[in-house]
């Protein structure tokens, strides 16, 4: 089984190849710039295994945390 960690993954082709590469078997970690679009991202693909929230887009990355799927529902 593949891990795959896929950004954008809230909504439009990131959500959708999150879906389908479950559905195959892999073990996907989903990302997302904050807990809003983290949130997002797990109700469309509750089956994924973590996701971690930070803005990849900025040059400091000592923000990003993993959250794991079970953690992030209860925001």
């Amino acid at each position: 089984m593949a891990k795959v960690f896929i950004t954008g993954s809230s909504t439009g082709l990131g959500a959708l190849t999150a879906k389908e590469l479950i559905a195959e078997g892999s073990e996907v970690v989903l990302h997302a710039r904050n807990d809003t679009r983290a949130e997002d991202a797990l109700k469309e693909n509750p089956e994924a295994s973590h996701v971690v929230v930070g803005d990849l887009s900025k040059k400091r990355r000592d923000y990003l945390y993993s959250r794991s799927s079970k953690s992030i529902r209860s925001l």
